[in-house]
């Protein structure tokens, strides 16, 4: 195919970091284009140093252009509903992780996209981790007594102001996500604290790696403590 333009070659040195998994592993499984929409989200994320962005359908298909009319990029050139299918597929396989939200009218938002990095996971749940034992688990209707640890290590060592105030639809949005992801819902109290608190983007990515977990027949305990312990390991490295 002859391109509707004159290409004229690579500039140097600016370049986007791609995951060797691309090349090595994945290339021969995906298809043309759920290889160029993996690709186009590697370029909105670890193009412009970010772990994630929020992406609109439009943006992937088209690319985006300032209001002045300079174009940023071009897009993927494939059709919406091209689109949403290599998202699925992308997402179903654990290529990459859909932050999903609402406003306060409970209408969707635009998704927020981020490459599945598994360092993490291995960091925070290797063998040195430490699950939580029977003894933090109550009967159904109480809180787990290691939640009272994360709260205090919260309160105590995050400096909680350094995060925007989320709006409340926003911290509602997070904590009925915590009790579906979870099925846990007796601890909304706990969950609350913890969207108030914490980032928007740890708690979806301590929700993706409990999933990812509980899909590999990890989780020696319930996905709620197995996640309550993770939020714990999380808030200590932030500090």
């Amino acid at each position: 195919m002859k391109l509707p333009f004159d290409f004229h070659g690579f500039q140097s040195p600016r370049y986007t970091m791609v995951p060797d998994e691309i090349f090595d592993i994945l290339l021969p499984y995906l298809s043309p284009s759920e290889l160029k929409v993996l690709l186009y989200l590697v370029r909105r994320t670890f193009g412009f140093k970010k772990d994630s962005d929020s992406i609109s359908l439009s943006q992937i298909c088209n690319g985006i252009r300032r209001k002045n009319g300079k174009i940023i990029d071009n897009g993927t050139g494939l059709s919406r509903p091209a689109v949403i299918k290599a998202l699925r597929v992308l997402e179903h396989n654990n290529i990459i992780i859909t932050y999903r939200s609402k406003n306060y009218k409970g209408e969707k938002q635009t998704n927020t996209y981020s490459l599945n990095i598994v360092h993490r996971v291995t960091e925070m749940v290797g063998k040195n981790f430490n699950y939580p034992s029977k003894k933090h688990l109550s009967t159904v209707g109480k809180n787990f007594n290691i939640q009272e640890t994360v709260l205090q290590d919260i309160d105590n060592n995050v400096n909680v102001t350094q995060y925007l105030k989320k709006p409340e639809y926003e911290i509602k949005d997070l904590v009925n996500q915590m009790e579906e992801q979870l099925q846990d819902n007796h601890s909304r109290a706990f969950y609350k604290k913890i969207a108030e608190q914490y980032p928007s983007e740890v708690i979806y990515q301590a929700l993706s790696i409990t999933k990812d977990m509980d899909h590999q027949k990890q989780i020696k305990k319930s996905k709620a403590a197995f996640f309550t312990g993770l939020i714990k390991k999380m808030v200590e490295e932030t500090n």
